[in-house]
């Protein structure tokens, strides 16, 4: 039965051979990516497991390498090959690698190592290509913005059902299905109502997703990119913009979870500030008043979690302290093994800490120092790039649009403190990673216009 997970590969194959690439993306790979569980897999013995959305991703292969005006070589297309790679490389030289081995000209190579490879590009690498070589050039950047923002409020609308009832319905109506897999993820309540996690496993990573949805919308309110009513998703009485932001401002709100919440204080000021006529100045104020709250609540969270769980009177505050502890309880193997770390398959757990709620700290111990420093370079570079193409374009419009994708990281980089970066999360961001790439090279889109009249 789990073999359904194929069928959106093999649609996905169909339209790819009737339809424009981008239309296969907005009208399928992100209802697909947003709409249904990613811990739902395929499993063959001897073979990597693969959930819908990398399904999907295996159709597009061919598709993004038969477009050779659409490539250009930066920096980050090489820190995302090595991150994979040393991924792979860190499961090979595991001490605690039990899995079998194929020998390739007499050299071993880890079955692990082959999945994780597989995995990551099919997570990491494919949704990364598609940012940078589809959205910009194909010229839909405010149709994925869009489209984007309507899937997570429909994501919202239903899951009123779990916030009220406690019960995921993806789960419970799609798990038998899948016997064994997404038994791990169970609901969680706060405030007397679950968490919400909808399709997406967990209520941080769903938070994440909601977080991401408002960044977006901003941006389209602000440039006016919203139409004035849908036919078939809209009320008379309100807009679609403001229907689907009060089901996204719903949407992370139900999922309770404080890392998205104080990621989207910190990231949302930046998209308006970014369409001001005295850009230096704002964010200059911005910059100082994000470091006294940073201070505040890095002082009050200190003062509330010292004590430890031990002292934890509530759920929150326990929570809280174990993410504190985890720093402490882990640090020893990191030092063990600080190069490229333990491996993402078998590394070793503290009893009573088996979930690392740190992705900085999950590199750390499964890739090391390596892949730490990898992923912080990719962000620095993803920062650094486009608060220049922020302040270096004189187009409103691309100016606004590269604030709201720092945004969008800086909310999911400052929430993966919290949780570990993996789900949907994990393909939207590479996804704006690679989308970051293309922003703001007008010369790509003119060889892509160029290639299409000569064709």
């Amino acid at each position: 039965m789990t073999a359904i997970i194929l069928l959106p590969a093999v649609l996905a194959v169909i339209l790819l051979l009737r339809l424009r690439p981008s239309t296969v993306l907005l009208n399928f790979y992100l209802p697909v990516l947003l709409l249904f569980p990613l811990y739902f897999v395929w499993h063959q013995p001897g073979l990597p497991p693969i959930d819908a959305a990398q399904g999907v991703m295996l159709a597009f292969i061919p598709i993004l390498f038969l477009y050779p005006e659409r490539h250009f070589t930066t920096i980050t297309d090489f820190l995302i090959a090595t991150f994979i790679l040393m991924a792979a490389l860190s499961v090979e030289l595991s001490p605690t690698d039990t899995g079998a081995s194929f020998y390739v000209e007499d050299v071993r190579i880890s079955k692990n190592a082959i999945f994780v490879l597989v995995g990551l590009f099919l997570s990491i690498g494919m949704p990364y290509l598609m940012g940078k070589l589809m959205v910009e050039q194909e010229e839909v950047r405010w149709k994925v913005m869009r489209r984007i923002c309507v899937l997570l409020a429909v994501v919202a609308f239903f899951s009123v059902y779990e916030y009220r009832m406690g019960s995921n319905p993806y789960r419970r109506y799609l798990g038998w299905m899948f016997p064994g897999q997404g038994d791990e993820w169970h609901e969680q309540i706060r405030w007397g109502y679950a968490r919400i996690s909808g399709p997406y496993a967990h209520a941080i990573l769903a938070g994440m997703m909601f977080l991401t949805g408002l960044m977006l919308h901003r941006c389209l309110a602000i440039l006016k990119k919203w139409p004035e009513n849908y036919k078939s998703f809209s009320m008379r009485y309100m807009s679609p913009a403001r229907e689907v932001f009060i089901l996204l401002v719903a949407g992370i709100w139900m999922a309770g979870s404080r890392g998205p919440w104080l990621g989207a204080i910190f990231s949302y000021p930046l998209i308006p500030i970014s369409a001001s006529k005295r850009l230096w100045r704002n964010l200059l104020l911005y910059g100082l008043a994000a470091a006294f709250v940073y201070g505040v609540v890095f002082n009050v969270l200190d003062a509330y979690t010292a004590g430890g769980r031990k002292a934890a009177t509530n759920e929150q505050q326990e929570a809280a302290a174990y993410r504190r502890e985890l720093i402490t309880n882990y640090t020893p193997y990191v030092e063990k093994a600080p190069v490229m770390g333990w491996g993402t398959i078998d590394f070793p757990k503290v009893k009573g800490m088996e979930s690392i709620d740190n992705e900085y700290l999950l590199l750390a111990v499964t890739q090391g120092f390596v892949g730490l420093g990898l992923f912080s370079l990719l962000c620095l570079r993803a920062i650094w790039r486009l608060v220049w193409i922020g302040f270096k374009t004189k187009n409103l419009e691309d100016r606004v649009c590269s604030f709201t994708l720092l945004a969008v990281l800086v909310g999911i980089m400052a929430s993966i403190t919290t949780v570990f970066l993996g789900t949907q999360v994990q393909q939207i961001f590479f996804l704006v990673l690679g989308w970051t790439e293309a922003l703001g090279r007008q010369d790509r889109r003119e060889v892509l216009r160029l290639a299409r009249v000569i064709a």
